[in-house]
């Protein structure tokens, strides 16, 4: 999860090389009037571990229901199956936040999303993504949170959903 600034931190580098070798000057039109653009501030460090840990937290719930089901689920009763179903209708529901999207408040989901500049493609983690490359740097800090609070959501209904299959 660490490499997803990686990118814009080596764009703002090489942006900084090209002032200051003065790359820009090369296209200068005297008869207009021009500026440098100018350089990216600094991006400042972002502390994905809770991500990293909803993630984690997800594979083991994920990797735990996969295991029962396929040992029990052809023995599951009916009832028990009834159950399970009325656990798992409401599993996606777990990935949205009421806050919605930055500029996108009707849109809760947190995991996947149109892009807000890429008309119907998919993006996936929006919060986070589309505030790293809009350098909303204080929106990424707060969907890595709010994502992650989504995952571990999700990871204990399927850990509800594996009790079921247990007869829990």
């Amino acid at each position: 999860m660490k490499k997803l600034d990686s990118g814009k931190r080596d764009e703002a580098a090489a942006r900084a090389r090209l002032l200051a070798a003065g790359a820009y000057k090369l296209a200068d039109d005297p008869t207009r009037p021009r500026g440098d653009p100018a350089a990216f501030a600094a991006s400042p460090s972002l502390d994905f571990g809770p991500m990293d840990a909803a993630v984690a937290r997800l594979k083991v719930s994920a990797a735990a229901f996969d295991q029962a089901l396929a040992a029990k689920g052809d023995a599951l009763s009916r009832a028990q199956r009834k159950r399970l179903d009325a656990v798992i209708l409401t599993l996606d529901q777990r990935l949205l936040r009421e806050q919605g999207l930055p500029f996108r408040p009707w849109y809760k989901n947190m995991i996947y999303a149109p892009g807000r500049f890429t008309g119907y493609g998919a993006k996936t983690l929006p919060g986070i993504r589309e505030a790293l490359e809009e350098r909303r740097f204080d929106d990424a800090k707060t969907y890595i949170g709010l994502t992650a609070e989504a995952l571990v959501d999700y990871a204990s209904r399927l850990d509800e959903a594996t009790r079921v299959i247990h007869g829990g």
